[in-house]
């Protein structure tokens, strides 16, 4: 794991996966969809989210890409991608871990 220092914030900042590593990941998140609510008490999608994160993760969607893709999105679908993408650049996610999935556990039905 390298740490590094940016704007006075420490990074930690994993390998990039690997295209098993990436197989792997888009096969959680397509498992763990159908368990997941679909709909949060605000209306926001979560199922849109996660298919959003496999749209990333299946084209390697650069920032720009996302930006054009999905910068018009709701704000949880922006999240999820902007995660997918840290997830692929290996960096830590946002709640901590390495796992997209990990997200999505606490919306398990």
């Amino acid at each position: 794991m390298l740490t590094t220092i940016t704007s006075r914030r420490i990074v930690e900042s994993m390998k990039e996966p690997s295209t098993e590593e990436i197989a792997d990941q888009v096969a959680a998140l397509r498992s763990i969809k159908p368990r997941v609510l679909h709909k949060s008490a605000f209306n926001e999608d979560h199922h849109a989210a996660i298919d959003a994160q496999i749209q990333v993760l299946v084209e390697g969607l650069n920032d720009r890409q996302i930006e054009g893709r999905f910068g018009r999105s709701p704000s949880n679908i922006y999240d999820a991608v902007q995660e997918a993408r840290s997830w692929l650049d290996g960096k830590e996610l946002e709640g901590g871990g390495s796992d997209l999935t990990e997200q999505w556990k606490e919306l398990v039905r």
